[in-house]
């Protein structure tokens, strides 16, 4: 009994730590973007955490592949790492990073969608009412920026944004699935190199400029490599291992509220009345989604 509750507590410190993670990502994200290419600035960052991973296992002799890996590794790399992220880094150039903060957020909707076709384990209505909850707070704080945007361009870069977390939900449903057959250190360093180098070889390609980094846009790297990405994938493989996938994915949701406390506490950006009740809302919605227990809340 004593280790359950050990384990749940780290589980829980775990999770606290991924939405102090995403709750600043999207900022280096865009602090990063501000004068770098867009899908070499992913791809290096993904490529740094899975070599530092990689070596990591090498030299402990944890480094251990079979097929199943390897080939979950490969789609998970694409799916994952490549795709959505490639978008979101382009996505950045154009979109606040507040609102794609907030759009991040459809990643568990979706992840309810992919769940039930996989038919990877049950969802519980008082998650679903906890999604539901934190849905109406997300909206009180940002649906007038998203909803009222008359720009074409900004709609299309809307939609695209989209279509990456829809492959991202996929891609973390897919991962639940095959979770327990994999070997998790090795996997989470291929599918960053998988990632990393899919991004930078596609920066080859089509993207012209500066490929160095200096001053903010290297810190910005050095964080979302360590951070973002190597502490990001191992703390996500390890709690898909314990919860359920809107227990896991639902750190989203509370991005856009550490996004606010990190301006209003570091830029003296002022809390509207709108975006205080959203907060609110979101984290009774988050206490439904990973508080309340029923037989199959894990």
């Amino acid at each position: 009994m004593k280790n359950k509750a050990k384990s749940n507590l780290v589980n829980i410190c775990l999770f606290v730590v991924l939405c102090l993670i995403g709750g600043t990502t999207y900022a280096f994200q865009k602090l990063g973007v501000e004068n770098g290419l867009p899908f070499w600035s992913a791809g290096i960052r993904f490529l740094i955490a899975g070599m530092i991973m990689l070596i990591y296992a090498l030299i402990t002799r944890k480094f251990k592949v079979d097929a199943h890996t390897i080939i979950t590794a490969i789609l998970y790399g694409c799916l994952y790492f490549c795709l959505p992220f490639g978008a979101i880094y382009w996505v950045g150039q154009y979109l606040p990073s507040g609102m794609l903060s907030v759009l991040s957020a459809s990643v568990t909707i979706f992840s309810i969608g992919f769940n039930y076709l996989f038919k990877a384990e049950k969802i519980t209505v008082y998650q679903i009412i906890g999604i539901l909850i934190s849905m109406i707070g997300i909206g009180l704080i940002f649906l007038q920026s998203i909803v009222f945007t008359t720009n074409k361009f900004t709609i299309f870069c809307l939609i695209i944004s989209l279509f990456a977390y829809l492959s991202a939900a996929f891609s973390t449903v897919f991962l639940k699935v095959k979770v327990f057959k994999i070997h998790t250190l090795s996997f989470n360093a291929m599918s960053l190199l998988v990632g990393g180098s899919i991004l930078s070889f596609i920066s080859l390609l089509i993207e012209n400029g500066d490929r160095w980094y200096s001053d903010y846009s290297l810190f910005s790297l050095i964080y979302l490599a360590l951070m973002g990405s190597m502490c990001a994938t191992a703390i996500m493989t390890h709690l898909l291992k314990n919860w359920n996938v809107v227990k896991v994915t639902a750190y989203r949701f509370i991005v856009p509220v550490i996004s606010l406390v990190v301006g209003f506490v570091f830029f003296s950006e002022k809390l509207a009345m709108n975006e205080l009740c959203g907060a609110f809302l979101i984290i009774i919605g988050m206490v439904f989604i990973n508080t309340i227990k029923t037989k199959n809340s894990n």
